[in-house]
């Protein structure tokens, strides 16, 4: 593979252009000359990353797609109609934005959420600590933590360094209770829990 560049596409804040922050991304991953880049308009960088891309093999690809924003592909420069060798590869938790995105039946490939023991060992890995049955009140509430994610990695991910934050990787008692009560007082559904790891370290 000649280049590939891991890009989240976000709507900005700002109000600023996103194309212009993936075309940004796309530069400094192809290596590309960075100070003419960024002084250029967003229709000749789409330009230069498009006539660059149709030469080279190259993998693309964009974490995390939302909902309700579609980022215009064309505009960034990637070239449409992709040769051998040239991949661009979206993830998303809505199979409404593959469909937007142009993906197909058969080239959608659905992730399933972890089972319990997975996800168990996904949270006990981030935790940073081996809890078991005989830990009592610990082992209860990291499983009520564990069971709130619904097999989500990256919700487990999150409440395992909260919890790793908050407990110092340990097993004190007064520690877990703390991370478990303002874990329930946040109640966040599985797919914000990403905002707990602020709340509990």
């Amino acid at each position: 593979m000649g280049a590939s560049a891991w890009i989240v596409p976000e709507r900005q804040q700002d109000g600023g252009s996103s194309v212009s922050v993936m075309q940004n991304h796309l530069a400094y991953f192809l290596n590309m000359d960075w100070k003419r880049m960024s002084l250029a308009e967003e229709q000749y960088r789409a330009k230069a990353i498009s006539e660059w891309l149709e030469h080279h093999s190259f993998l693309v690809l964009l974490d995390d797609v939302q909902d309700g924003y579609y980022p215009d592909l064309t505009a960034v420069g990637l070239p449409m109609t992709l040769g051998r060798r040239q991949k661009v590869v979206l993830t998303s938790r809505s199979l409404v934005v593959c469909h937007h995105m142009g993906c197909t039946i058969s080239n959608t490939l659905e992730m399933k959420c972890l089972g319990e023991e997975d996800a168990w060992s996904l949270f006990k890995y981030n935790a940073g600590v081996e809890i078991t049955e005989s830990d009592n009140e610990i082992y209860e509430f990291a499983k009520q933590m564990v069971s709130a994610c619904e097999g989500l990695p990256r919700a487990i991910r999150a409440i395992g360094i909260g919890v790793a934050g908050a407990t110092c990787r340990g097993k004190h008692l007064a520690d877990w209770r703390f991370a478990y009560k303002r874990f329930k007082a946040k109640n966040l559904p599985p797919e914000r829990m990403e905002e707990i790891v602020a709340v509990l370290v």
